[in-house]
């Protein structure tokens, strides 16, 4: 960083404070400032008053983005009056973890059911005369005999009409 007075030097004596305003600075564009989200450029021969200023906004704008008191919770809980940003991020995380851990074990449940074997209660009408021997009580088959027998239905249907 270069400093440079473009004031007459001799015009203050020890122990004023130079203007800011009176100080140029030459310095590169400093690399938070220029690879934000929202990039603030700085003139080439700006002075240390407009690189202050500079300075302000960016750390405004880091602040408004933290800002967590106008989000509402929903189903996590914590305090966004008193909630640090990464310390939201865990929540939203360990919430993401839950969630799919349940969904895991649904889908492990889901995988290992056998429904071929699952009872139900159905009117079979034209097509009991086929499910009869699979029938256990009155209108209740193994749905993987009602499947079946649908099955075979339909594909005879089929034939019969030369699909």
């Amino acid at each position: 960083m270069i400093l440079t007075i473009f004031n007459d030097p001799t015009a203050y004596k020890i122990g004023t404070a130079i203007p800011s305003g009176s100080i140029l600075y030459t310095g590169p564009v400093l690399a938070f400032l220029a690879n934000s989200t929202n990039p603030i450029t700085f003139p080439c021969n700006g002075n240390i008053n407009q690189v202050f200023n500079l300075f302000d906004q960016a750390v405004n704008n880091l602040l408004i983005q933290n800002n967590l008191t106008a989000i509402t919770p929903g189903n996590l809980v914590f305090n966004p009056a008193t909630i640090q940003i990464n310390q939201l991020h865990q929540i939203e995380i360990n919430a993401i973890n839950a969630l799919q851990a349940q969904y895991n074990s649904l889908s492990t449940m889901f995988n290992t059911l056998n429904i071929g074997d699952l009872d139900i209660t159905i009117n079979m009408q034209c097509l009991t005369s086929i499910t009869a021997p699979c029938e256990s009580a009155a209108s209740v088959y193994p749905l993987i005999a009602v499947l079946n027998s649908m099955l075979s239905e339909i594909c005879a249907l089929k034939t019969a009409v030369g699909i």
